[in-house]
């Protein structure tokens, strides 16, 4: 199997080097930036780099690069990096088969867009910026969307974030690797 991992705002960190190392097959990591960022001391941070650095709409540019070049199976993103992998998917040149996303909240600013592969996207319980369960309800009745929510807060994936939670990693890195 071959991944391509699209990083959250904190980028291609060690931490997430090591998650891509339980994944069966080889990954490939996509991030925002042309670089790796400074090690940021908590979400805000992470957050207002990217603003600066990057935005959705390049960061779909690089995801649809990187598969290009690795031609992987299954696309995975973070965040910002699973709407942008969203936004990828929109794409006739996307190649992968599959798209999973873990709270890609940034989606509801495209939800006229219908991607060209099956897509599940697991949103946090709650975000502070809309409505889940809206933003939820107009993506599922796109043909080969599954949407679904889950009891943690955005971050779960990432143990740099504030919303992760190590029980919530483990069961959903067992649920891609299943």
């Amino acid at each position: 199997m071959r991944w391509l991992i699209v990083s959250d705002i904190f980028g291609h960190t060690p931490e997430l080097e090591s998650w891509c190392a339980r994944l069966p097959g080889e990954a490939q990591i996509v991030q925002p930036y042309s670089t790796q960022p400074p090690r940021f001391a908590d979400d805000h941070a992470a957050y207002a780099h990217f603003t600066v650095h990057s935005d959705i709409e390049r960061f779909a540019a690089r995801v649809l690069d990187g598969v290009k070049r690795f031609q992987p199976q299954r696309v995975v993103g973070f965040s910002a990096g699973g709407a942008a992998a969203w936004l990828a998917a929109c794409s006739d040149s996307f190649s992968a088969r599959q798209l999973l996303c873990f709270y890609p909240g940034q989606v509801r600013h495209y939800l006229n867009k219908q991607p060209q592969v099956p897509c599940e996207l697991i949103f946090a319980a709650h975000e502070a910026h809309f409505d889940v369960q809206a933003v939820m309800a107009k993506l599922s009745h796109l043909a080969g969307v599954k949407v679904r929510d889950c009891a943690y807060a955005h971050g779960f994936m990432n143990p740099l974030s504030a919303g992760f939670d190590a029980c919530a990693e483990t069961y959903f890195t067992d649920y891609l690797c299943n």
